[in-house]
């Protein structure tokens, strides 16, 4: 395996999950991953690759790292990663199977020194149908980079399989616009003018809000998530009450969260978890990496209020 000899400093988001997963190395925690359902016609060969070509425009899925003196990235020329077909059709519950396989796939812990932080699998159902799974460490791309690469692979399959060449596809920028972008915030005045910011803003924080009970000790290793689909009326809904109070649908929610966790432990000074991008230019976003940031979002919340005054004050914090 041939190496690039450039080493790069870990991003800020980076070395949070550095660091986190060193604590235990045997976890899976930081593992994300996701699947499509596919009915219908489809090209293993062709999918298989634009999985490879991805994977050479992508510099987030050939990085490992050194931390001989200090902890850092090297980003490989090449990396033994190819779409893994997986042939389920004599399975006598195909779908529990293909289940039980991503499970046990996004439950193996990565190595990060060695790489290789990012795999595919096609598992072949009967009746011609599906299902294509990608794994990947947080440490190598957050969910806007998981998106990305996902996209671009879809993009160069249905280029060829229109018998387009993929090099009309525009180019993908190499991760090095994120790394740098990092260090020039690290050493620039912004990154002393937030620590101020947020030094005054995080003051006297409130110890974090409690909505049941305790996470067992066993479970504390996994992640804990539930959904729920709204459906298009909801939706609407939504969006005509967020134009009604003159903001965004996300400051709606984040108001409908905080009041919730008001009314349910009696706190006011309720601070909840923002999801940040951390990617300042519209080239950056077109990278896929790890920048995405959790920043506290701290709102004061009473029974006197309305909840158009909360909608303006989570709009403001935003």
């Amino acid at each position: 395996m041939t190496s690039a000899v450039r080493r790069w400093p870990l991003s800020a988001a980076q070395r949070g999950v550095w660091l986190g997963h060193e604590l235990d190395s045997t976890s899976a925690a930081f593992n994300i991953a996701g699947y499509y359902d596919i009915t219908g016609p489809l090209d293993a060969r062709v999918l298989a690759e634009a999985c490879d070509t991805v994977i050479k425009e992508a510099g987030a899925l050939r990085i490992r790292f050194v931390d001989d003196d200090e902890v850092c990235q090297v980003i490989d020329d090449d990396v033994p990663v190819h779409l893994e077909i997986v042939d389920l059709t004599s399975s006598q519950d195909p779908e529990s199977s293909a289940r039980v396989w991503m499970a046990a796939d996004l439950g193996k812990p990565a190595d990060l020194r060695r790489g290789a932080l990012f795999s595919m699998a096609l598992l072949t159902l009967p009746a011609g149908r599906h299902i294509w799974y990608q794994r990947c460490h947080h440490i190598s791309v957050d969910h806007l980079g998981f998106g990305l690469i996902r996209k671009r692979i879809a993009d160069h399959y249905s280029a060829t399989m229109a018998g387009k060449t993929t090099g009309t596809l525009p180019p993908v920028p190499p991760l090095s616009v994120l790394l740098e972008q990092d260090q020039r915030y690290a050493a620039g005045q912004d990154l002393a003018d937030d620590r101020r910011y947020w030094r005054r803003r995080c003051a006297g924080l409130p110890p974090p809000i409690r909505l049941g009970r305790a996470v067992p000790e066993q479970s504390r290793t996994g992640i804990w998530r539930a959904a729920t689909a709204i459906g298009a009326d909801g939706a609407q809904q939504v969006r005509r009450s967020a134009e009604q109070s003159g903001a965004w649908p996300a400051a709606l929610a984040v108001a409908a969260v905080a009041a919730y966790c008001h009314r349910l432990t009696g706190v006011s000074d309720v601070v909840l978890g923002l999801v940040v991008a951390g990617r300042h230019s519209v080239q950056a976003a077109k990278v896929p990496g790890m920048t995405v940031n959790i920043v506290p979002l701290r709102l004061d919340v009473t029974g006197q209020m309305t909840f158009g005054e909360l909608i303006a004050q989570a709009g403001n914090e935003i």
